[in-house]
């Protein structure tokens, strides 16, 4: 090869890897929508290992995504910082915990912001990431307006799919998803999953296309046990 050629040759192959590594830099260029996923701990217990079982919806996630496509997971290879500020600590240990035995709390957030917060790169960061899904929550009080519209947990409660998803409607003004876990053939309720727009400004539908199949029939709403102690030890 002459020295005109090699030469050639090795600029194109500087091109192409310098490229690489900017597109490699690069997030996603957007998300179109995002979705708070609130988990009851009463019900995704039942399945599950846990240390605690607070009496409130808990922060499952916060997951940007597209209306078309395929969804958006690991979005960007942004290491996680470990959350050492102490008030967003706080704030997080109560709203967002880990309910596992075997997972901390950090791997938990650890978990969400890989899997889900590299993909809002493109209007927050890691710390405005968790900020925003601790907003969303504080927005609304989910339990206590379920309570006065007649959908309260207890030990034989059961509610239709529709029924849940009419009375959250009622207090966010879009419609949510409504996931469910099953045991032994009986479904529980285990998450509501609410919609916002991008900047989290107002809620909008979640789209029935790109979300995980709504409850059939009617559903378990357990109440959490004395103290928030495990179900089972």
């Amino acid at each position: 090869m002459g020295g005109k050629s090699a030469l050639f040759f090795l600029g194109c192959l500087l091109a192409f890897a310098l490229l690489n590594e900017a597109a490699l830099a690069q997030p996603y260029d957007g998300f179109e929508y995002m979705k708070l996923a609130l988990q009851w701990p009463a019900s995704y217990c039942q399945l599950k290992d846990c240390r605690e079982i607070p009496s409130y919806f808990t922060i499952h996630g916060l997951w940007p995504d597209n209306y078309s496509g395929k969804g958006l997971a690991n979005c960007y290879n942004k290491p996680y910082e470990t959350i050492n500020d102490a008030a967003l600590l706080q704030r997080l240990q109560t709203s967002w915990p880990s309910l596992l035995r075997s997972k901390s709390n950090q791997k938990l957030w650890k978990h969400e912001w890989t899997e889900h917060g590299t993909c809002s790169l493109s209007r927050y960061t890691q710390m405005q990431y968790f900020e925003k899904a601790l907003e969303l929550n504080a927005r609304y009080d989910l339990i206590e307006h379920m309570k006065t519209k007649g959908v309260s947990p207890g030990p034989e409660a059961t509610y239709s799919a529709e029924k849940i998803i009419e009375v959250v409607q009622g207090l966010t003004g879009a419609v949510p998803d409504v996931y469910c876990e099953t045991k032994s053939g009986k479904q529980f309720l285990s998450e509501i999953r609410i919609c916002f727009v991008p900047s989290g400004d107002k809620t909008t539908d979640c789209p029935e296309d790109r979300g995980t199949p709504q409850c059939s029939g009617n559903a378990a709403f357990p109440t959490p046990p004395s103290g928030g102690l495990p179900l089972s030890a």
